[in-house]
């Protein structure tokens, strides 16, 4: 409904007119975050039968065989309303990282790439070199950083602080339990390789990846940390 009511516009000067008086807003998050949250959203439940993502379900699930393909069965997944006569089949989150570093790869060799929104860097999105932003907000304290904007704007006649709240597809309420969990399945070296693929994102936002390769498979912590 917001994208009927508010469409992008139509124009390059149409473009520089709004670029010049709106407010210039992005919302960023941690991407080892936005990658989890991610993997639990569209990873590991089904919708209903015309879930686009069942497809890339199975697709991960096969073309990533020599990865973990065992889900966990602290993964309580959602298959409720699918209407399909085939058992639903979710990649564990090591193959889903292999997905992503794959199409990461993709974007930084040939310099364009068709990847999935929700795993796509920041700065091939929102340009964040080109566009002088007059927020960057946060995830981790997008309450208060919504009263900031709502204030800023002078709408708090018209607006109400919606404050945010995850939604569930596993056993985990909290973030952190959940990241300590799937990150613990993770191989050093992959996601090693994943922050410097999505290092851009890192330096741009004020993110550091230090504390999500502690947690990776204990055989390779040593070494992580020795080389940072």
């Amino acid at each position: 409904m917001v994208r009927k009511l508010y469409p992008p516009p139509e124009s390059a000067g149409e473009k520089d007119r709004m670029l010049q008086n709106f407010m210039r807003l992005i919302i960023v998050r941690h991407p080892f975050e936005r990658l989890l949250s991610a993997y639990r959203d569209k990873m590991l439940r089904v919708r209903n039968k015309k879930d686009p993502f069942v497809k890339l379900q199975r697709q991960i699930s096969q073309q990533y065989m020599n990865s973990e393909k065992t889900l966990s069965c602290n993964a309580t997944v959602d298959t409720s309303s699918t209407g399909q006569n085939k058992t639903p089949v979710h990649p564990s989150f090591t193959q889903f990282l292999e997905k992503v570093q794959d199409d990461v790869k993709r974007l930084w060799e040939k310099g364009h790439s068709s990847i999935n929104l929700h795993w796509r860097p920041y700065w091939t999105t929102c340009a964040p070199c080109q566009i002088d932003y007059d927020v960057i907000a946060h995830v981790e304290t997008l309450d208060w950083d919504q009263e900031y904007i709502i204030r800023e704007l002078g709408l708090q006649e018209l607006l109400l602080n919606a404050h945010t709240h995850a939604s569930n597809f596993d056993r985990y309420k909290g973030t952190s339990e959940a990241a300590q969990f799937y990150f613990s399945q993770v191989p050093a070296s992959l996601l090693r390789s994943l922050a410097q693929l999505y290092k851009p994102d890192f330096k741009l936002f004020g993110y550091s990846p230090e504390n999500y390769l502690k947690m990776t498979k204990r055989e390779f912590v040593n070494d992580t940390l020795s080389e940072m």
